[in-house]
């Protein structure tokens, strides 16, 4: 009823993404964009059907968009992170797990914290983070970290326990109440 109403053109798109659409639903978050350019979610969502199509650089562009206009949303910056990481980009992933700790996110930015010194074969250190994790928040995902981190330090007997606990592993989860909105 009215098309220069970004509020709704970003509502249809959310429809279109949860009933199987996401190029109507990427066009729609566009234009609520266009017409609604302070609410920080429709680049947020553009963000993540980028990052589906593989097209992680220019999910970044849009999540860094919504970061602009919304600094404090610990979802966006574990979801930096995580693509950083992805793109090899390892520095400015440990700064966002930095930053997602810094709001209050507890487990799951230590974890990202420890992905990064993995990658920077930084062992010892992520040892460091991830056995006290382990013991707290015994996930998959953690446990996962831990093996790997053991193995590339040649503490195989402590890899093979760990890698068994962490068999079933997931991704890394926090909570993201704009996905959960949708």
């Amino acid at each position: 009823r009215d098309p220069t109403n970004g509020v709704g053109r970003g509502q249809l798109g959310m429809a279109y993404e949860t009933n199987g659409y996401p190029r109507a639903a990427f066009k729609s978050y566009q234009q609520a964009e266009k017409l609604d350019s302070q609410e920080p979610r429709w680049p947020y969502y553009q963000a993540f059907l980028l990052a589906e199509r593989g097209e992680l650089q220019l999910a970044l562009d849009a999540l860094d968009r919504s970061i602009r206009l919304d600094t404090e949303r610990v979802s966006s910056w574990m979801w930096r992170g995580t693509w950083l990481i992805e793109l090899g980009l390892v520095g400015p992933a440990g700064d966002a797990f930095t930053k997602a700790k810094g709001l209050g996110l507890g487990w799951a930015a230590t974890a990202g914290q420890a992905r990064v010194l993995l990658h920077r074969d930084r062992l010892e250190e992520a040892i460091v983070l991830l056995e006290p994790l382990s013991r707290d928040f015994p996930f998959p995902s953690v446990f996962q970290l831990l093996g790997r981190a053991y193995r590339e330090s040649g503490r195989l007997d402590d890899a093979r326990v760990a890698l068994a606990k962490g068999k079933s592993a997931q991704r890394i989860g926090w909570h993201d109440d704009w996905q959960d909105a949708k």
